[in-house]
C-alpha cells in the first residue's frame, strides 16, 4: 500500500506541493487563531490583565507596537477574524484536496482504458463481465474516495503537527502525556482495521457477482422471458444481492463504528492527563487554549483512524482494477513498423494455427485471398471462420504460421495502417446510442454527404431511413434496440462502406436480410468488388453464386476450397452435401 500512494505522491508531486503550502499557511492562521484565544478569555476573567500569561504578553506588546487600544471588542474581533480566515483556507485546501483526488483517478482510469484498448481481442473476449462493470462502477468510487481520503490525511497530518504546537508551548508535560494516551488507544484500533480488509474484499467480491446477475438479467432478457424463468432469474438475483448486503453491512459498520468509538477515548485521555497535572497551577486561560487545539485535534485523529480502515477496503478494489490491467498488457501485441498502403496481390495463410484456451480453433491451414475477389467462407457454427477473419484484422495472432500480406509478415504491418484500409462489419449488430447519422460518421468523420448517400445505397439503408420522422437524425436506441434486426445489419454495412475500405470483411452480416434487402446487398457488393478485396462469411447460398471462390472450413481446417460450380460438380463434396442437407439456405 505504501507503495501505491508513494507512486501518487511521485507523479502528481507539484500538485501536493502546493497543496502542502496551502496547508502550512493554514497551520499558521490556525496558530494565531489558537494564540488570540487566550488573552480572550484572560480578558474577560480579568478585565485588567493583572497577571497575563506568556501569551497574552506577546500579544499586548503587538497591540502596543500597532498602537491599538486593548478591549473587549479588539480581542474578540481579532479572534473570530483568524477563525473566519480559516474558512477560507479551508475552502482552498478542499479544493486542491479535490482537483488532486479526480486528477489521480482520471489518469488511473485513463491509463486503464488506454491499455484495454491496446489489447487484442482475446482479453476482451475472456473479460468477466460482471467484475468487469464493477470496477468501473462501484470499485471507481472506493478507489477515487479513497485518494481523496488519503489527501485529506496529508492536510490532517500538518494540521495536526501545528496544532500541537500551541499546547506544547503552554505546557509540554501535559501535551506529550495526552498524546501518548490517545496513541496508546489508537494501537487496538489499528488492529481491528484488518477486519476491514477482509470485509472489503468480500465486499467487492459480492458486488461483482451483483453486477454479473444485473448484466445476465439485462442482455438475456428475451431467452429468460421466451423461457419462463422469470421466477429463477429473480431468485439468482435476490440471492446474490442479499449476500452483497450481508457482506456490505459489516464492512460499513467496521468503517463508521471505529471512529465513534476512538471519540470517548481521546476525551478520556484530555480528562485524565488534566485531572493527572491540575495541581501544576495552570491558568485558566491557558487550560482553554490547551482543550481549544486538543479539541481540534481530536475529528483530525478521528479522520486518520476512519482513513485507515478505508485504506484496507481500498486495497482489494485496486488489485482488482489492476488486475485488469495486468490482463490487458498481456494481450498487447507489437502494432508492427511497416506501414500498409494497398493490397497489391493477395492476402496468404500458411499452415496458420490458433487455440484458444486449450481448443484448437484453427489447425495448420492454408489459404488465399486474392486482391478484388469475392471470397465466401462457409462451415458450421465453431469451424474457425469467424477466427479467420479476426486474424486479417490483427485482434488475433496466430499460435504458429503466418499470415502474409503480399509477402509481408502480418506481424509487421502496422496495425493502425492496416485496419485504416478494412472495412468490417460482426454478426453482433453494434450501433452506439446515438442518431443513425452520428454512427455513421463515426466509422469516418472525413466523410461528405456524397459518401453517406451512396453507403446508405449500397447497403440498401436510403429507402427505410426516409420513412423515418427524423430520418438520419433518428435515435437508435441502446446497441440499436429502436431499429429491427435487419436495419441494424444494413446500417452497420453502411458504417463499414463509408470508410471506402481497399478490404471489407464481413462476418454473417446479412443473416438478418429479408430477400430482396438481401437482393439488393449482393448486387452492390459486386459493384464494390471492382475496387474492393471482399472476404465474408455466409451461410446465404446468395452469396456463394456469385463469389469467385468458397472455402470450406470444418473443425479448423479446410475441407474445399474452390469456385462454387467446381465444388457444387463434386457429389461427395462438402459443400454439396451440406445444400442437400439445407444446411446453408
Amino acid at each position: 500500500m505504501i507503495k501505491i500512494f508513494r507512486n501518487f505522491f511521485v507523479n502528481y508531486s507539484n500538485h501536493f506541493f502546493i497543496l502542502i503550502l496551502v496547508i502550512i499557511f493554514e497551520g499558521i492562521v490556525n496558530l494565531i487563531a489558537t494564540f488570540s484565544l487566550i488573552p480572550f478569555a484572560e480578558y474577560i476573567l480579568d478585565p485588567e490583565l493583572s497577571a497575563p500569561s506568556k501569551i497574552t504578553s506577546q500579544v499586548l506588546n503587538i497591540y502596543q507596537l500597532i498602537d491599538l487600544n486593548i478591549s473587549f471588542w479588539s480581542l474578540g474581533l481579532m479572534f473570530v477574524f483568524f477563525n473566519f480566515f480559516k474558512v477560507f483556507n479551508f475552502i482552498l485546501i478542499r479544493f486542491f484536496i479535490l482537483k488532486i483526488k479526480y486528477l489521480i483517478t482520471f489518469g488511473i482510469y485513463s491509463d486503464l482504458v488506454r491499455n484495454f484498448l491496446k489489447s487484442d481481442w482475446i482479453f476482451f473476449s475472456k473479460i468477466d463481465r460482471g467484475k468487469f462493470f464493477n470496477t468501473f462502477t462501484k470499485e471507481m468510487d472506493v478507489v477515487g474516495n479513497t485518494i481523496g481520503n488519503l489527501t485529506t490525511q496529508v492536510a490532517n497530518l500538518f494540521q495536526v503537527l501545528f496544532y500541537i504546537l500551541v499546547p506544547l508551548y503552554i505546557n509540554f508535560q501535559l501535551t506529550i502525556l495526552i498524546l501518548f494516551l490517545i496513541s496508546l488507544f489508537s494501537l487496538p484500533f489499528l488492529y481491528i482495521s484488518k477486519f476491514a480488509y477482509f470485509f472489503g474484499k468480500k465486499n467487492l467480491e459480492s458486488a461483482n457477482f451483483l453486477i454479473l446477475a444485473v448484466s445476465e438479467i439485462i442482455q438475456g432478457a428475451k431467452i429468460i422471458l421466451s423461457h419462463q424463468k422469470q421466477i429463477v432469474a429473480l431468485k439468482s438475483f435476490k440471492d446474490r444481492f442479499s449476500r452483497h448486503i450481508h457482506f456490505t453491512i459489516r464492512s460499513q459498520i467496521i468503517n463508521q463504528a471505529l471512529p465513534q468509538i476512538f471519540l470517548p477515548c481521546a476525551i478520556f485521555s484530555v480528562i485524565a492527563s488534566i485531572g493527572y497535572l491540575i495541581d501544576y497551577n495552570l491558568k485558566l486561560s491557558e487550560l482553554t487554549g490547551i482543550m481549544w487545539s486538543l479539541l481540534a485535534i481530536i475529528p483530525v485523529f478521528l479522520s486518520m483512524i476512519k482513513s485507515k480502515t478505508n485504506f484496507s477496503s481500498f486495497i482489494p478494489s485496486y488489485d482488482q482494477l489492476m488486475s485488469f490491467k495486468k490482463q490487458a498488457a498481456e494481450g498487447q501485441r507489437s502494432s508492427g513498423r511497416k506501414k500498409f498502403n494497398l493490397l497489391k496481390k493477395e492476402i496468404k495463410f500458411l499452415n496458420v494455427s490458433f487455440k484458444y484456451d486449450r481448443e484448437v480453433v484453427l489447425n495448420k491451414i492454408n489459404l488465399k485471398f486474392k486482391k478484388n475477389k469475392i471470397t465466401v467462407i462457409v462451415g458450421h457454427s465453431g469451424s474457425g471462420k469467424s477466427t479467420i477473419l479476426d486474424i486479417i484484422l490483427k485482434m488475433m495472432p496466430p499460435a504458429s504460421g503466418k499470415v502474409l500480406i503480399d509477402q509481408e509478415n502480418i506481424s509487421d504491418i502496422n496495425v493502425r495502417t492496416l485496419r485504416d484500409q478494412i472495412g468490417f462489419v460482426s454478426q453482433d449488430t453494434f450501433l452506439f446510442n446515438t442518431t443513425i447519422r452520428n454512427n455513421l460518421f463515426w466509422s469516418n468523420p472525413n466523410a461528405t454527404n456524397k459518401d453517406l448517400y451512396k453507403a446508405l445505397k449500397d447497403s440498401f439503408c436510403y429507402d427505410f431511413i426516409e420513412k423515418l420522422p427524423k430520418k438520419l437524425d433518428t435515435e437508435v436506441g441502446d446497441r440499436g434496440a429502436m431499429l429491427s434486426g435487419g436495419e441494424r445489419q444494413r446500417i452497420t454495412l453502411a458504417r463499414a462502406l463509408i470508410r471506402k475500405p481497399k478490404i471489407l470483411l464481413l462476418d454473417e452480416a446479412t443473416s438478418a436480410l429479408d430477400s430482396i434487402s438481401e437482393n439488393h446487398v449482393v448486387q452492390s457488393l459486386k459493384r464494390i468488388a471492382k475496387t474492393t478485396t471482399i472476404i465474408l462469411s455466409s451461410h446465404k447460398l446468395s452469396f456463394l453464386q456469385f463469389s469467385d471462390r468458397i472455402i470450406v472450413v470444418e473443425k479448423g481446417k479446410v475441407i474445399e476450397d474452390g469456385t462454387y460450380n467446381e465444388l457444387t460438380k463434386k457429389r461427395n463434396s462438402m459443400l454439396s452435401k451440406m445444400l442437400y442437407k439445407k444446411t446453408i439456405k
